[in-house]
């Protein structure tokens, strides 16, 4: 996998992990027509900070399983920190450019960062990339000229059926903060 892909050893073995594995661990992991973990496939080789988010993922979730392996540990850090570094560029990006397949990556590494903080037990950056993603999706999706609900939040149309990979995302977005804030982990 390596060698034609551009990813070391520890690399292309934490993607396998994530395609084998992790992939079916993720929130809200098949729950749509368009399963948004295929999107994160697809762009794990298009995008290096999906490449690393969903590394880290896959080698944290193998930390998790076994305990005893402290490379993993190690390696899920390193793979979370050089994602966070490269998805920041985009969200930075984003304020001057808006295309959708900025969105998109900056979507997907949210979610993937997300589920990063779960499987490591950081509920706090876990809702931290949660609210990221969905302030992005406020602002793509909630005109500003519409009145905003009692709670000072704007309402954002979730499709039944989406048909683009973003409304995927959206409707992922919102599904996971549903799941998040009735399971009692979002306390603010």
């Amino acid at each position: 996998m390596s060698s034609n892909t551009g990813f070391s050893d520890i690399d292309g073995n934490a993607l396998d992990f994530f395609r084998r594995v992790t992939q079916f661990q993720l929130p809200c992991a098949s729950t749509t027509g368009i399963p948004w973990e295929k999107i994160a496939l697809d762009l794990v080789y298009l995008q290096p900070c999906i490449a690393a988010a969903a590394s880290a993922c896959a080698s944290m979730h193998r930390a998790i399983i076994d305990v005893q392996d402290h490379n993993q540990w190690a390696f899920a850090t390193q793979q979370y920190n050089k994602s966070l570094s490269l998805v920041g560029k985009y969200i930075g990006d984003l304020r001057s450019k808006k295309t959708d397949d900025d969105l998109l990556v900056v979507l997907v590494a949210c979610l993937l960062l997300f589920t990063y903080n779960i499987f490591s037990g950081e509920d706090d950056k876990a809702s931290f990339h949660l609210k990221t993603g969905l302030r992005i999706v406020h602002e793509r999706y909630c005109p500003r000229d519409k009145p905003l609900t009692l709670d000072g939040r704007h309402v954002v149309i979730v499709r039944p059926c989406p048909k683009t990979l973003l409304e995927v995302l959206v409707q992922i977005f919102v599904r996971v903060d549903s799941d998040y804030t009735l399971t009692d982990h979002d306390n603010s």
